[in-house]
């Protein structure tokens, strides 16, 4: 049985009525909803592919395989080893991270401000301005530069860094009371105050799997028709960030999105989540001039507006480590992938160096017997089995040469 598109799910064809009567959405909105998963299900599609830069490989094999070697996995021993064998990882592809990262992140670079009049002559003052302006909300935000300092991290790292560039109001709440009896847990004059901040510019590393783009050889992301970012939370931080919001109270369990949607969109990766988490699409297009920005929360959609820029921009930047040999290849090379020959080879080198060692401070003997070898695997303290006396092994140590 062929599998039902999302339209298909969503709509009745026979009576063109919503096959999810008690969606909380209006007929228009569900159809929206539809056309956005769509394209969203398009470039899920797009990331789970195997792509030739990545050595054959998807998205996220490559962001995992730089990430082990970044943190010196040692994967697990298996039957080509032999207990006693040396099975390391050097820690060469890290401390070539820290050196470069440490060398172009330890000082923010300084950025230079132009302003012109009407007229086109230069404005200095404006352009003062602006620059303390700048200023003041990098030391807002990151005083200590530690995050453009993972920033250069996650784009070595992974090859690819993308950064949100937006506003945030913070709000708090006092809470004040006259009195408490603790015999009765009466509690009289309670008071709550909220209070809200200043709006102020705020940015965020996005995490490289959580955002999507439509078109892989588009490196430029203002160029891009749409891209997404799709995160899971749980019910307590969407109701803290998305509570107030419309239909937030009508968003769904899992298991009810399961039922909308059936096969369609990327359900299988629901599969296993609780039923307390919610799926959260921030999507953003470009057509004909116009522009959308949509939330959408388990298939609910509580957020529709123009993108919230004046200049219509998508809130992304997008800044990698090196170009491949396609230059228009939307994401980078890694450092840990550039260096992977080298790692592999001192790794190989050196392990093999260590087992001459243990062979030549545990010699494996050699015995007398009335056949001829029965098991030439050499091992530490093992006894071989052949015609002869019984002797050692002649194995040298590892020399200069070796640890040259």
């Amino acid at each position: 049985m062929a599998s039902k598109t999302a339209g298909q799910v969503m709509l009745d064809q026979e009576e063109e009525k919503p096959k999810y009567a008690d969606h909380p959405n209006t007929m228009e909105e569900q159809l929206e909803i539809v056309s956005i998963t769509e394209k969203v299900n398009k470039m899920f599609e797009n990331q789970t592919m195997s792509w030739r830069e990545f050595n054959d490989r998807t998205l996220k094999d490559y962001v995992d395989d730089n990430e082990k070697r970044i943190n010196n996995y040692v994967p697990p021993r298996d039957e080509d080893f032999d207990d006693w064998q040396t099975k390391g990882f050097e820690g060469i592809t890290r401390e070539k991270m820290f050196a470069f990262v440490a060398k172009v992140a330890m000082q923010r670079p300084k950025y230079k401000f132009k302003a012109t009049k009407k007229d086109g002559m230069l404005d200095r003052v404006v352009a003062d301005v602006v620059k303390d302006f700048h200023e003041y909300s990098l030391l807002l935000e990151d005083p200590t530069s530690v995050q453009f300092f993972y920033d250069a991290w996650s784009a070595a790292g992974h090859g690819t860094c993308i950064r949100y560039e937006g506003i945030a109001q913070d709000e708090t709440v006092e809470e004040e009371f006259e009195s408490y009896d603790v015999r009765t847990g009466q509690i009289t004059g309670y008071k709550e105050k909220r209070t809200k901040g200043d709006i102020n510019c705020r940015s965020r590393r996005v995490r490289l799997m959580d955002f999507l783009w439509y078109d892989w050889h588009e490196p430029d992301i203002q160029k891009q028709p749409c891209v997404a970012e799709v995160v899971w939370m749980t019910r307590h931080q969407f109701n803290t960030t998305y509570g107030d919001y419309y239909n937030a109270e009508n968003v769904p369990e899992a298991s009810a999105v399961s039922d909308m949607w059936g096969e369609s969109f990327y359900m299988d990766q629901w599969k296993d989540m609780a039923e307390d988490m919610v799926n959260v699409i921030m999507f953003y297009e470009k057509c004909k001039g116009k522009t959308k920005f949509r939330i959408i929360a388990n298939g609910v959609l509580i957020l529709a507006t123009p993108i919230p820029r004046k200049d219509g921009k998508y809130p992304f930047a997008r800044f990698i480590f090196k170009p491949f040999a396609d230059e228009s290849f939307f994401c980078g090379k890694a450092l840990p992938d550039e260096i992977a020959w080298d790692q592999d080879l001192y790794n190989a080198f050196k392990n093999m160096m260590v087992d001459r060692a243990i062979l030549h401070i545990q010699r494996p003997l050699i015995t007398d017997a009335d056949n001829e070898f029965t098991d030439v695997l050499m091992s530490p303290n093992k006894i071989l089995s052949v015609k002869g006396n019984v002797q050692p092994l002649d194995l040298p140590a590892p020399g200069n040469a070796d640890m040259q």
